[in-house]
């Protein structure tokens, strides 16, 4: 059995894997103590060449012992070892399928390979992070269809327990500035997030309030990082401890996202739990998890009307909360029942 893990400081898949490793292990516990859960850990890796990985497999990694990672990528994730040997796989999005053009080839090519091994296997299960994500899913793999589990995310603030603020650039930031009205994006700079269309917006002379993006550097967006760093109306901050995040939450006036598509956006998750209202593109996975509780819009016109700065200082607080942690509760335990007796998928 896998004990539990604490919830790593940064990087939201690796959260949400440590998240949904520990719901599974809890549970198991309770319904079924003799399996044994195995955590799928790559084998050593010399140092430089871990960003190279984080990269191909479009995720982070969380440190386990010196020179060893476990990867909770795009399409990776635990074992759930018993006579059968059942695999357990995490499923947040399908977007190198789907949009490659977001991708570099190599990323895209190694997505191919592991979805494509992982479809063949004997007595595996899918863990989609929502019922959106689930539909995209079986729509390119209809084979797959009856072996999907939607286990949500399940967002938490950031933890600050015993943290003190440090020389990121988002402690320089929130401990340094006496905060003016702003509103916050969250998120990897890359070409799904579409920043563009917030440096757009942000030119506009209308937009009075200020635009806080806390998000690392990413791939095929060098133009963007540089409008940004130039940029007058917005603050980019590269690297944000959570103490840092917290205080970003807890500032912002409203969260912003203006991404082509989302499996979950565990951010605007986040955002909710300090009463945040979400200003978010119209797409099905926000109507799946907020249905009208959140600010959609369709252009960049529709976009300029929510952040303008006369409307930003008056967005309701919202503090209506979803408990995900149940309904997770609730797939998970059918999924323990099924590896427990031994059905068939």
């Amino acid at each position: 059995m896998v004990e539990k893990r604490s919830i790593p400081t940064h990087g939201g898949i690796s959260r949400d894997a440590t998240y949904v490793i520990n719901l599974l292990a809890q549970e198991v516990s309770k319904k079924n103590p003799t399996i044994t859960i195995h955590e799928k850990a790559s084998p050593r890796i010399p140092r430089k060449l871990i960003s190279i990985i984080g990269l191909l497999f479009g995720g982070v990694g969380v440190k386990l012992q010196e020179n060893e990672l476990y990867f909770e990528a795009l399409f990776s994730g635990f074992k759930v070892t018993k006579s059968s040997n059942w695999h357990v796989v995490r499923v947040h999005d399908v977007f190198p399928l789907s949009n490659p053009e977001w991708f570099n080839k190599r990323s895209v090519l190694t997505f191919k390979k592991s979805i494509n091994r992982t479809i063949q296997r004997k007595n595996v299960v899918f863990l989609c992070n929502s019922k959106t994500t689930e539909k995209k899913f079986i729509r390119l793999f209809p084979q797959v269809e009856g072996s999907t589990f939607v286990i949500y995310c399940n967002p938490q603030r950031p933890s600050i327990r015993n943290s003190t603020n440090c020389s990121c650039t988002g402690c320089l930031y929130t401990f340094s500035e006496k905060f003016k009205p702003f509103i916050l994006a969250v998120g990897t700079i890359e070409p799904r997030k579409n920043y563009e269309s917030i440096l757009e917006i942000s030119k506009n002379k209308e937009v009075k309030v200020e635009i806080v993006i806390a998000g690392k550097p990413g791939w095929k967006t060098k133009r963007t990082q540089r409008l940004l760093r130039d940029s007058q109306k917005i603050v980019w901050l590269s690297d944000c401890c959570d103490l840092a995040l917290d205080s970003l939450y807890r500032n912002c006036h409203a969260f912003l996202s203006a991404s082509f598509d989302e499996g979950f956006n565990l951010p605007a998750g986040e955002a909710r739990l300090y009463g945040k209202s979400l200003i978010l593109p119209k797409l099905p996975i926000y109507d799946e998890l907020y249905g009208n509780r959140y600010k959609s819009f369709k252009d960049d016109f529709e976009l300029l009307e929510h952040i303008n700065g006369e409307d930003i200082q008056n967005l309701p607080y919202d503090n209506v909360q979803i408990d995900y942690n149940a309904k997770n509760k609730e797939s998970m335990q059918v999924l323990i029942e099924i590896i427990g007796t031994q059905k068939s998928l």
